[in-house]
Order: structure tokens, then C-alpha cells, then sequence
């Protein structure tokens, strides 16, 4: 630590070659990979500790959109007992801190800090810190520089989506966690009450599965017309089979699944208007798949303990809420599932004049490899998708070592093809960073959808810079096998699910109080 003699507030500058800005899922395998490197770092957190939205957003009957396989990010630390368990966030946070513990990474970490803005400098950035418990400045320098403070900002709010309910009795809950409060969905006892969830996404049917936990009388669910899918939960590693199936294109694929969908799940279960389009087959730009995955949502609808409304909201009175088609909802409590704001444009990057919109190989934030980002709705699936984003960095970051850094920003970058009018309003979904909704192909006869063929090939623009011909050749079978292999560790994933839970409409077991409703008691 050296103290900067010249600056009269004595303000303290530290230095690193890696400055990790954020503590989250993909901030932390990132550590661990530079640590691993001989990579010095420090990781930079608003939080107490690490955890990202699992931490900030997250309540505890929250729990992972997808198996435990999928999420696990290091081979010796399971989330669960089986690859096909479904992980609670409090589960996830455990790991996190153990990951981060066994590797030292408290060490190397400052939490309860902000990060203001950051500047460059002729060798690398400067990070101006901000302590948040005594407003204490501090200067961090470092070479390069990795974003992963998440997505996503706050929840929006009722007033947010013009929606007044002052005049309502009852209380009016966020659907993920608010300034450290679980939703009301998973600490009260509902027995006897009807519950409202303005909308249909992952935190939506958390807090419908909450509710049911707690005894309620009914819930119904109310959400505009539907541009995202829920798929079902127990069948993830049959339907990521079928996407990653070699020679059959992929509008083939998903008109597969749109029937297999609408025959299996939401037509037993009554909802087929909650598909996109109603039901109907819709074009690529007017349905997206999002990530909730969720069993009780078909299960529940089936057994008829919840009613899913296909609708806006005109009015909440005091004991109702008015739907723009005049129906009146009785409502003991209101749970407001609006979602997440999207952090387009981070604040602390203003000064360099960059952000999400100048997003390079789907791995760099503006047209330097000296800033990297691994975010999940950037490149999906945490955490192989981040780690590809991790690899493309350290490519860079070894160019830097061997003086190569400028050749390889001028033949191996590349931007990402982000539209640059209506930022906000990315794909149906509203929430990629990357143009095309998850339906949506360059051509015919692609094989997989434009997206992924977009990230296939940023990733290897990138890591083959430097490579002879034989190194390329190398590199590309490298990759042709393990989608491969993928395929095949798919496959037989999807032939576990059929043992693993055979019956998913069926309701296994009555359900218990959440681990939040339990704290209470």
C-alpha cells in the first residue's frame, strides 16, 4: 500500500493486475481462475460478502431456475445430492462462501464498497472507491479490468408500472427480496386467503409456490399477454437435448417443442393461453424464452389451486383489483412480480464512455480487451457460458503479456450486433443483451438460433488470434467435440429425468411451510 503524498486527503492507492467489480457467482469463479493464474486481484462489493442476486434478491424459498448440474461450477463442490436436484438459493449462497473461503478470496476482497467511477491511465484504470460505512475515498490501479456486478438493478415497483395501491388493505409485497425483507408470500400464514401475483416470471411463480406452502385458499396469477415460455423444470435436460441435436434445423426443433409443450404440459394443465401467441404458433421475434423453469405452475394450475389471467391491471380498490377487461379480483395480498430494471449503462463507467451497448465478442465492454465482463444474460448459462466469456479475457490478458494486445483488438475483436435504438426493449423478453430472441435463426437450415451461432463465433475470432493453421484446426475440433459431447451428457440427463420424476403434472407430497415461515414460528 502506498500512500499518494501529492493528493492532501491522503487518499490510499492500491495496486492489482485484475480489479473484479462485483462479488456474484461469475466475480467469484473469476477470482478463483485468476488465483489459479498467479493472477493478482481484488474484487470490488456493495454487500457484506459475496453472493450477488442471490444475496440482494433472492428470498429463502427462492431456488434455482435450473438442475444442479447445470449451475455447479466447480466439480468439487456440488450444490446437491444429484445432477438433476433443484438447489435453494440459501443453498447457493452457502457454496458461494465456501468457494470463496477455501480460496482465499476474503483476502483479496472489498466489501461495503463502491465503486464511483473509473479512469484511465496510460498502463491500465484507476478505480476511485468509495467506502460505504465511513465515505472513506480510495484509489485502485490495475491493469485490466473485469465487470460482473450483475444485470440487473432494482425491482420495479407498482407506482413504477403506474399502478396505485394506496386505497388496497391488505399488504403490498415485491416479489424478490426487498431491502433485505423476503417476500410476504414465504413468511406469512396465508390459510384462508386469496392472493394476487402480478406477473408470470421466475420470482412470480416462487411466490405462488410460497404461497401454496402457506396454506392458502387460492392464488391467481395476472400477467399481460404472454411473450415468454415456462418451461417445465423436470424436463430441461430432454428439452436442451433437443436444442443441441446436430443436422436438424432449428425452426424444426422449435416447432417441436412447441408441440410437445402445448400437448404435455400447458394444455393438461389448462393454460395454453399462457403460451405465447395463445397457443398459436408465433413468429421468432414475438416469444423468447427467458429461464424460469418451473414445475408447481403446471401441477397447481391442473389441480386447480391457482387461475392464471391473461391481462392488464386497470385498478386496485381495497379489497379487489379491476382488470382492463372489467373482471374484479379478490385480494387479501398483493405480490408485485414487475421484475428487475436492466442496468444498461453502468454509472461507475460513464467516464470512459462505454457500457452494454458497446459490447465486443459478447466478452468486452467497448473496443479494449482490457475490460471484460461475464454476466448470465449476455452469454446464458452460468456457468459455462461466463466461462467462455473468462477464456476469451485470459486470451486477451496473454496477448497483453507477449506485447500482442493491439493486434489482437484490431483482428480479433469484433462487435456484437446489439440494435442501437430501443436499448430498453431488447428482444420480446426484454432483458438480452444480444439482438434475436431465443427462437430466432440467420438462416433456414441453422442448426442453432442466431444468438448462439453469433457467441460460436465471437469465441473462436478470438481464441484462435495467435494460433498457426494447424492450432486453428485444433481449436475448432475442439469445440466440435465438446458440443458434442454436450449432446451426449444431455441425452442421458434427459433419460434420468423420465426415472428422476416420471409423473410431472402430478403434485408429489403436500407442501411444507417455507424455511422463512418456519424461521417465524
Amino acid at each position: 500500500m502506498v500512500l499518494k503524498r501529492e493528493d492532501p486527503f491522503q487518499v490510499f492507492v492500491d495496486e492489482v493486475e485484475v480489479a473484479i467489480i462485483g462479488g456474484g457467482t461469475c466475480g467469484v469463479i473469476y477470482a478463483a481462475r485468476c488465483a489459479k493464474l498467479g493472477i493478482s486481484y481484488t474484487i470490488i462489493d456493495r454487500q457484506i460478502t459475496v453472493g450477488g442476486v442471490w444475496l440482494n434478491y433472492a428470498n429463502n424459498h427462492s431456488s434455482l431456475q435450473c438442475p444442479e448440474i447445470m449451475y455447479r461450477w466447480d466439480p468439487k463442490y456440488p450444490l446437491g445430492k444429484g445432477p438433476l436436484d433443484r438447489i435453494t438459493g440459501s443453498r447457493i449462497l452457502e457454496r458461494l462462501r465456501d468457494y470463496a473461503r477455501d480460496h482465499q478470496m476474503f483476502d483479496h476482497a472489498r466489501f461495503r464498497t463502491e465503486v464511483e467511477t473509473v479512469k484511465e491511465n496510460e498502463d491500465g484504470y484507476t478505480l476511485v472507491l468509495k467506502g460505504l460505512e465511513f465515505g472513506t475515498t480510495r484509489h485502485l490501479k490495475c491493469k485490466y479490468l473485469m465487470v460482473t456486478h450483475g444485470i440487473l438493478a432494482h425491482q420495479y415497483t407498482p407506482a413504477e408500472r403506474g399502478l396505485d395501491t394506496s386505497r388496497f388493505r391488505g399488504p403490498v409485497s415485491l416479489a424478490g427480496k426487498d431491502n433485505g425483507v423476503d417476500c410476504v408470500a414465504g413468511t406469512q400464514d396465508l390459510t384462508g386467503k386469496e392472493v394476487v401475483v402480478l406477473g408470470s416470471g421466475a420470482f412470480a411463480c416462487e411466490a405462488m409456490e410460497a404461497a401454496i406452502a402457506n396454506n392458502v385458499k387460492h392464488v391467481t396469477m395476472v400477467c399481460r399477454d404472454r411473450k415468454r415460455w415456462v418451461l417445465p423444470f423436470s424436463r430441461e435436460m430432454t428439452l436442451g437435448a433437443l436444442a443441441q441435436a446436430p443436422l436438424l434445423p432449428w425452426r424444426w426443433k422449435m416447432d417441436i417443442t412447441h408441440w410437445w409443450l402445448k400437448r404435455y404440459f400447458y394444455g393438461p394443465a389448462g393454460i395454453v393461453h399462457m403460451m405465447p401467441g395463445g397457443g398459436k404458433k408465433a413468429a421468432p421475434r414475438d416469444n423468447d424464452y427467458a429461464g424460469q423453469s418451473n414445475d408447481a405452475i403446471f401441477q397447481q394450475a391442473k389441480a386447480g389451486r391457482i387461475t392464471c389471467k391473461v391481462d392488464s391491471v386497470a385498478a386496485v380498490e381495497e379489497e379487489h383489483i379491476v382488470l382492463g377487461r372489467g373482471e374484479r379480483l379478490r385480494a387479501d395480498v398483493i405480490v408485485a412480480a414487475y421484475g428487475l430494471k436492466y442496468q444498461a449503462e453502468p454509472e461507475f463507467l460513464k467516464e470512459l464512455g462505454i457500457g452494454f451497448k458497446d459490447l465486443h465478442n459478447f466478452a468486452f465492454l467497448g473496443p479494449s480487451g482490457r475490460i471484460g465482463t461475464a454476466q448470465d444474460g449476455i452469454y446464458a448459462y452460468v456457468p459455462a457460458g461466463p466461462h467462455k466469456q473468462f477464456d476469451m479475457f485470459l486470451h486477451s490478458y496473454a496477448c497483453y503479456k507477449k506485447g500482442m494486445l493491439q493486434a489482437f483488438q484490431e483482428q480479433a475483436m469484433e462487435h456484437t450486433p446489439i440494435p442501437q435504438t430501443s436499448y430498453e426493449a431488447l428482444g420480446a423478453g426484454n432483458h438480452r443483451s444480444a439482438w434475436g430472441t431465443w427462437f430466432e435463426v440467420a438462416k433456414p437450415w441453422s442448426v442453432m438460433n442466431s444468438t448462439f451461432e453469433w457467441r460460436a463465433r465471437a469465441y473462436y475470432r478470438a481464441m484462435s488470434f495467435g494460433r498457426s493453421p494447424l492450432g486453428k484446426l485444433q481449436l475448432r475440433m475442439q469445440i466440435a467435440m465438446a458440443d458434442l459431447f454436450q449432446f451426449i451428457c444431455l441425452i442421458f440427463l434427459g433419460v434420468l429425468e423420465y426415472f428422476h420424476d416420471p409423473n410431472p403434472l402430478e403434485i408429489k407430497k403436500k407442501a411444507k411451510k417455507s424455511e422463512a415461515m418456519k424461521k417465524v414460528a
